[in-house]
């Protein structure tokens, strides 16, 4: 499957880092990893975001608040939503998922947080098409170019300011 998808390394423990590889670990604790491979912290909880995290996965958007995490935020945080969460919601609650996801964008505006939209996909099974996602987008009032511009410059930007840092 992994030759299929042109992924090099899926879902490991640990590895040895190849530079010709392009990949961005996703990690849930500060575990040392080689300096040579990018990595984003994440956390699933407000509570949990301090100064190393990258990311912030709010899970269900119903149970946050925008007060707590506009306290807790901090400006090149990234603010990812996913879209699993709303696969099995129904019509009036995928609506006010939908609100949520647009005034949680406009938060991200605001407080110069990066948006992000994530699959959320478990399996090869749950992930979902670029059309599907550019729907979304366009659902959500977002101009798909820039989303993508956006997310392109923030990541770039944590893989710089991990170079300094490492200088």
């Amino acid at each position: 499957m992994a030759g299929r998808l042109d992924l090099d390394v899926i879902g490991v423990e640990s590895f040895q880092a190849d530079p010709s590889i392009e990949l961005i670990l996703r990690t849930k604790n500060k575990c040392e990893v080689s300096a040579s491979v990018p990595r984003l912290l994440v956390c699933d909880h407000v509570s949990r975001v301090d100064n190393n995290t990258d990311i912030l996965t709010i899970s269900d958007m119903s149970r946050i608040s925008y007060e707590s995490i506009k306290r807790k935020v901090k400006p090149n945080l990234g603010l990812e939503i996913l879209i699993s969460n709303a696969r099995l919601l129904d019509a009036r609650e995928l609506g006010r998922w939908v609100v949520q996801a647009k005034s949680l964008h406009s938060l991200c505006l605001s407080t110069r947080c990066q948006f992000i939209i994530s699959s959320g996909a478990q399996s090869i099974f749950e992930m979902i098409s670029s059309r599907t996602f550019e729907s979304i987008l366009r659902t959500l009032e977002i101009p798909s170019s820039i989303y993508w511009n956006k997310l392109s410059e923030w990541l770039s930007s944590k893989d710089s300011a991990r170079f300094v840092k490492s200088l």
